[in-house]
């Protein structure tokens, strides 16, 4: 007597439908019918959800997952609505259908499906040494579930189209956590000032940086509403018409970090139309008391990490004031007050500081190229002066390294004095104190050189425009 074939289980089926939507970041859902069978292919909208309360055996044959919001795979195409749906075929693999999306979307959203489909969902059990032991008898204890680390093989890596870095103030202000350290009373706070002003009104910043416009949130934690009216009415023009500048919110009081401050930032960005800056004037105004036992490093990483984490997020530009040391340092980055937890999580540091030379802004971060520049505060208003190694340099010094901008190449002290109408033995000797200093190089055979050829800013690092 032949038995009847086994019918399938609802229950199981669907727990393996399940799995497949938690692999491919998508939801269970029932294809439609058409003349009885079910059609993989139709209009995205025309799917529906499982049931909860339980599947019916006729419905087995529709069950499939839908899968959205592929917009990170191409910078081109940020909001595509690429839609793809995935059904198991008789032996159990994947096919994969695209159902809208442009169609190099499609072909990316399919194959990254397909290698979170193939991607290992166990992890290797490794057998110690000694269960090796020959007559021993061993208790397998019960398996302990393990969370699966999430990795990205280097070729689908480097075949994955990132948005570019999103520069909020260009060559100063970047997406991510920056923390501007300065002295007291040297103008911290005018400089952020002037950036939040320059982001809102799609305006100019330092003298050198356009701005695209967006909205900017500025917490003023050390001010009051007079104080702050009156720094912005020294920064806008009186006689010029001025940028409108309502995309400015500001603010005197806020929470702390893990006790609102985060939410409330975010409850200001889901609520205007085009977030690019925070800005938070202090540090001191929004960490929280130190916790307990925990080290002083732990307590600035934890505080500032919360910030980069959400900045890095929501691809927002977070800039945190805070104080330097009194002490001088061989690196900038450790003037800034407090430990390393600080810097360490930061993405990007400024450092305004004044020295017998004047003033000066250095910059170093992730994805900020190193800078430093002289820097001056006129009313209020902060403008680059130029690269320090330039600025105060005398002024046959600077017509000579114009002259090696110039001419492009290695050039000898006599085609620099023909060219500027000096007598060669003034040159001779100038250019042989500028080697010593670094502002040239001596290429041999009597030539010279600028140390950065290519460079005009003599930083050896070049800006975004």
């Amino acid at each position: 007597m032949t038995s009847a074939p086994k019918q399938p289980d609802p229950d199981a089926e669907l727990e393996v439908f399940d799995d497949l939507a938690t692999r491919l970041s998508g939801r269970v859902a029932l294809a439609p019918m058409v003349a009885g069978a079910p059609n993989f292919k139709a209009a995205p909208h025309k799917f529906r959800p499982a049931p909860d309360g339980g599947l019916a055996a006729h419905q087995i044959e529709r069950l499939c997952v839908i899968t959205r919001d592929f917009h990170t795979l191409s910078s081109t195409t940020p909001h595509s609505g690429t839609v793809v749906v995935t059904r198991l075929a008789a032996d159990g693999r994947p096919e994969f259908v695209p159902l809208a999306g442009p169609a190099d979307e499609r072909a990316a959203a399919v194959a990254y499906l397909r290698q979170q489909f193939e991607a290992p969902r166990r992890v290797r059990k490794l057998v110690a040494a000694n269960d090796n032991a020959g007559g021993a008898t061993t208790t397998t204890a019960p398996a302990k579930t393990v969370k699966r680390l999430e990795t990205v093989d280097a070729e689908t890596l480097l075949a994955t189209e990132f948005p570019p870095v999103q520069w909020v103030v260009p060559g100063f202000i970047v997406e991510g956590l920056t923390i501007l350290g300065g002295r007291p009373k040297l103008g911290k706070s005018w400089l952020a000032l002037n950036a939040c002003m320059a982001v809102a009104g799609g305006a100019s910043a330092f003298g050198r940086a356009e701005c695209e416009q967006g909205d900017v949130l500025y917490l003023a934690l050390e001010d009051n509403d007079r104080r702050l009216k009156d720094r912005l009415r020294t920064l806008l023009p009186v006689i010029i018409k001025r940028p409108n500048i309502s995309a400015l919110r500001t603010a005197t009081k806020s929470s702390k970090i893990g006790a609102g401050l985060i939410e409330e930032i975010e409850d200001w960005r889901v609520h205007v139309t085009k977030p690019r800056l925070v800005v938070i004037d202090t540090f001191q105004k929004v960490r929280q008391p130190k916790k307990g036992n925990a080290g002083i490093y732990e307590d600035d990483y934890n505080a500032a990490g919360a910030l980069q984490s959400y900045a890095s997020e929501k691809r927002l530009a977070i800039v945190v004031v805070t104080h330097v040391r009194k002490s001088e340092a061989d690196d900038p980055l450790e003037m800034i007050n407090g430990s390393n937890g600080i810097t360490g999580a930061a993405d990007s540091i400024l450092i305004l500081d004044r020295d017998t030379g004047g003033t000066k802004l250095y910059g170093r971060g992730r994805d900020l190229s190193e800078f430093d520049y002289a820097m001056k505060m006129d009313n209020g208003r902060w403008t680059v002066l130029g690269n320090v190694n330039e600025v105060g340099q005398s002024e046959e010094r600077v017509q000579i390294i114009e002259a090696m901008k110039l001419a492009a190449r290695e050039v000898t002290p006599q085609e620099l004095a023909d060219n500027l109408g000096w007598p060669s033995v003034n040159v001779r000797r100038l250019v042989t104190k500028m080697v010593a200093a670094g502002q040239l190089d001596k290429s041999g055979f009597g030539k010279y050189s600028l140390p950065y050829p290519g460079n005009t800013d003599h930083t050896g690092n070049s800006q975004p425009t």
